[in-house]
């Protein structure tokens, strides 16, 4: 399959996401994980390092989305971001927002009737869900460790 990128609105389907940090680095479980049923950790990947597999996005209710990294729904434990392969810890509905003015297709994420969101400072860590930070502007300002692109994959 040959990645071909949309442009259009978050609509449900399959997606590479990445930071808006420099770099753009990949959002996703590392390659190299334990076989374990643990919880899976989600990083901005290093450069050069390729995911498992894309993004899910389907549609919850109202406003919300389930984000599945490879497959898997993700949630918030201890403030950081992980993939859930077993039923001891729900999956997360996440409110998905889009940010125009921080270029096509960015969005903030974050959890419902909350200001904790996907965050991330640089690459090789692994994401944060935290008091996400706006600017005091018009359109508000949203520092790039906040935002996330989301490329639709389609396949050609």
């Amino acid at each position: 399959m040959t990645k071909v990128y949309s442009t259009m609105s978050l609509e449900p389907g399959n997606y590479e996401i990445t930071s808006a940090i420099d770099g753009n680095p990949i959002v996703a479980r590392h390659p190299i994980e334990d076989h374990s049923g643990n919880p899976k950790t989600v990083f901005a990947l290093p450069l050069g390092i390729r995911p498992l597999g894309p993004w899910t996005v389907e549609k919850a209710s109202g406003d919300k989305y389930i984000l599945k990294a490879f497959g898997s729904p993700t949630a918030a434990i201890d403030k950081k971001l992980f993939a859930i392969l077993n039923d001891l810890y729900p999956a997360q509905e996440w409110v998905v927002t889009r940010i125009p003015q921080a270029g096509e297709d960015a969005y903030t994420v974050r959890k419902p009737d909350s200001p904790e969101g996907w965050f991330t400072a640089e690459t090789d860590e692994q994401i944060k869900v935290q008091h996400l930070i706006v600017g005091p502007s018009e359109p508000p300002f949203h520092p790039p460790g906040n935002v996330f692109i989301f490329k639709l994959l389609l396949e050609d």
